[in-house]
């Protein structure tokens, strides 16, 4: 955690900027306890059928010792969802974040989520960020659609930064890897740069309405750390 605690519009919170300017809130979980859930007053747990344990590792953090671990272990959902003020209502519907993330081991074969936003309620409707077929993937639910980004993983042991902005007016989706787009993950109606990576099948207008944004592992099962994440309208940026 490289940044500070919870802050609101780009406010370091405890020393240290924890994001750019754009950031309503951010979280480097350097002020939660070890071993227990990350901060209740601004996470919910979000199990939806999952066995799974949502905790703040003490050894464990991007340039310091505490993240969030979260071990998913079974093929349900494992998540700390944020919701409400100051980032929702979101403006035009656009939601965006910064997250780094570190997984335990490769990326796995079958599809999972790490991040996802859209509706309160899990499973309802929501953009979902994660990998399938052992690439970094961007998915849309209901219908499962998905687009895939060759050749782009992320490496067990280390810490990358994913960022988002979903929604707006031409309802898109727009991801980065570590300060570089994916523009195979580049967004406005679902049909795939190549078909091969991707749905065919235009769908206009797809965008839910965002309410809240989950972190965590979702479908298979495995271990996952987020660390030093921040949220807003707009693209934060890497620390």
């Amino acid at each position: 955690a490289g940044g500070g605690a919870a802050g609101t519009a780009g406010s370091a919170g405890s020393g240290g900027s924890a994001g750019a300017a754009t950031a309503l809130v951010s979280d480097d979980f350097e002020a939660t306890a070890p071993n227990g859930p990350p901060d209740p007053a601004r996470w919910t747990l979000n199990m939806v059928g999952g066995t799974g344990t949502v905790t703040i590792d003490g050894s464990i953090g991007r340039n310091s010792m505490r993240s969030m671990r979260v071990n998913g272990t079974n093929q349900f959902h494992t998540t700390a969802m944020l919701q409400g003020a100051p980032l929702f209502p979101a403006p035009g519907n656009k939601t965006a974040g910064r997250v780094y993330i570190r997984l335990a081991q490769p990326m796995p074969q079958g599809h999972v989520t790490w991040i996802e936003a859209g509706s309160i309620a899990n499973d309802d409707r929501e953009t979902r960020i994660g990998a399938n077929i052992g690439q970094l993937d961007i998915n849309r639910w209901p219908g499962d659609a998905d687009q895939r980004a060759p050749g782009k993983v992320l490496t067990a042991g280390m810490w990358h930064c994913i960022e988002f902005v979903f929604g707006g007016t031409l309802h898109e989706a727009r991801v980065w890897l570590d300060n570089q787009e994916l523009t195979d993950l580049h967004v406005t109606n679902w049909v795939a740069p190549n078909p091969a990576n991707g749905g065919s099948t235009p769908i206009p207008d797809w965008c839910p309405s965002y309410e809240a944004i989950r972190l965590g592992w979702e479908l298979g099962g495995g271990e996952v750390w987020f660390d030093d994440v921040a949220f807003g309208h707009d693209r934060i940026g890497c620390l």
